[in-house]
């Protein structure tokens, strides 16, 4: 099946990048932020004004910052809030050759690239889950907003930092894993409790037991508890009984869900 050009906005709606098919495989990026209100009196959302400009192909609103196209096309992309740029990652599984991560600037230009065998390199032989078609290589990314860098956590959970202005690729560790928790954002707070849940990190279990609330999303919560148990504190076993005696999915918990509180019940 051919790919087909996507918009991708930034969870505050202020950037955008569109993937468009370029070529046999590649693809083209164009990178755009929200005009201010001084410049345009329209107040349609970034990703509307966006997919308006694909369906007429007239780059006059919003603002265009950059373009660029590469020869592999991605599978995702993730939007920097503050505009430090953009991240193109491929799929989860694959092999050791295709490019896995790349990273673009504030400009739209890209700026480091890498493969499986790239991350091997800096990061070990035990990096990633390996079965005998395929490399599952990472488990969650998001970009950190502070350094204005991807970071990457790999099916092994070691951690991996690109920064976005530079072609540079260095390990991580916690405390990448903490800015993603403490920053904010459903997705990225799920991943880093995902990576966070493999260390013992008390000085952390009050935040843990706060994202433990009900005003969190369930899969949230549902993480939130794990790593909240492994620094010793089973004070969220009603919630993950409640889910895992759930019969069917329904009123915000999903399958995945109720299988992350099956896995974990056991351990109360």
């Amino acid at each position: 099946m051919s790919p087909k050009a996507s918009v991708t906005v930034s969870e505050d709606g202020g950037h955008a990048v569109v993937v468009e098919p370029h070529g046999t495989s590649g693809a083209k990026f164009s990178w755009f932020e929200q005009r201010s209100e001084a410049e345009t009196s329209r107040s349609t959302p970034l990703e509307v004004q966006v997919q308006e400009l694909l369906d007429s192909k007239q780059f006059a609103r919003p603002k265009l910052l950059g373009s660029t196209s590469v020869n592999q096309f991605p599978t995702q992309i993730l939007v920097s809030d503050e505009g430090h740029g953009f991240v193109a990652l491929g799929r989860h599984y694959g092999n050791r050759t295709g490019k896995t991560l790349m990273t673009f600037d504030s400009k739209g230009s890209l700026q480091g690239s890498w493969s499986v065998s790239d991350l091997e390199k800096v990061g070990g032989k035990e990096t990633y889950v390996e079965s005998v078609s395929s490399i599952y290589w990472r488990r969650g990314s998001w970009i950190d907003e502070e350094t204005g860098e991807a970071v990457m956590v790999s099916t092994h959970n070691k951690v991996f930092v690109a920064p976005l202005d530079r072609s540079e690729l260095r390990m991580g560790g916690l405390s990448e894993l903490t800015r993603g928790l403490l920053q904010g954002g459903n997705l990225k707070q799920q991943m880093a409790l995902e990576a966070l849940a493999h260390h013992d990190c008390p000085e952390l279990a009050e935040d843990f037991s706060r994202l433990t609330g009900i005003s969190s999303p369930i899969a949230t919560r549902l993480r939130a508890a794990r790593a909240l148990r492994v620094t010793g504190d089973r004070s969220a076993r009603p919630l993950v009984m409640d889910v895992a005696l759930r019969e069917a999915p329904g009123e915000g918990v999903s399958n995945r869900d109720i299988i992350l509180a099956l896995e974990d019940l056991h351990h109360y």
